[in-house]
C-alpha cells in the first residue's frame, strides 16, 4: 500500500507549508524489517528555492531478534528525518563515469510533484535500525545443553571437563 503525498502546492508556490501527522500501516518484510503496529509520521514540508524540505519524526515498534539468544525483541524506534525533495528530471543519457554532486542526494518526487511517503519511511527506518539488539543488557546468550545429556560419548569426556 503506497501513500502518496501531493507537494505540487509547495513546488508551484501556492502553499508555504504542509504538515503531515499520520499513522501509516506498512509492510517492509522484503527488507527484513518487521514493524509491529502503525508507524507514526509527523513531518512538516516547506519550499526552499526549487527544493522542498521535509523535517520531522517517525515512531515505530520494530520486532527483531536478540543478537545473543535469538529471542524476539520489540523495540521502540524514533527516527529524526531531514530530507530534501525535488521533481525528477528525465534521465540524461551519458557515457562513462560521472561525479556525483550534492544535488544527486535529493529524494526524488515523481514528475507530477507527488511523494511516495511509504518509500521515505522505509528508507529512513532501514537506515536507522540498531545493528546489535539485546533482549536485556545481561543476556547470557544461547546456553549449551551438552552437560545435561545423560549419555556422553566416552571419547568426549575430556571436553565435558573443560565446560
Amino acid at each position: 500500500m503506497a501513500m502518496k503525498l501531493d507537494l505540487t502546492g509547495l513546488l508551484n508556490g501556492t502553499e508555504s507549508e504542509l504538515t503531515v501527522k499520520e499513522s501509516l500501516a506498512a509492510d517492509f518484510t522484503d527488507d527484513e524489517v518487521y514493524v509491529e503496529g502503525p508507524i507514526g509520521v509527523d513531518m512538516t514540508f516547506f519550499k526552499a528555492g526549487d527544493l522542498v524540505i521535509g523535517k520531522g519524526r517517525l515512531n515505530a515498534t520494530i520486532r527483531q531478534s536478540c543478537s545473543r539468544c535469538l529471542n524476539e525483541v520489540f523495540q521502540p524506534v524514533t527516527v529524526e528525518i531531514f530530507e530534501q525533495f525535488k521533481k525528477e528530471n528525465p534521465a540524461s543519457a551519458g557515457n562513462g563515469e560521472i561525479e556525483l554532486g550534492e544535488e544527486d542526494f535529493v529524494f526524488p518526487l515523481d514528475g507530477d510533484g507527488w511523494l511516495d511517503l511509504k518509500e521515505l519511511v522505509r528508507q529512513n527506518l532501514v537506515l536507522n535500525l540498531p545493528e546489535k539488539v539485546l533482549c536485556r543488557k545481561d543476556c547470557p546468550g544461547i546456553k549449551s545443553d551438552i552437560t545435561r545429556k545423560k549419555k556422553i560419548d566416552p571419547r568426549l569426556e575430556k571436553l565435558k571437563e573443560a565446560l
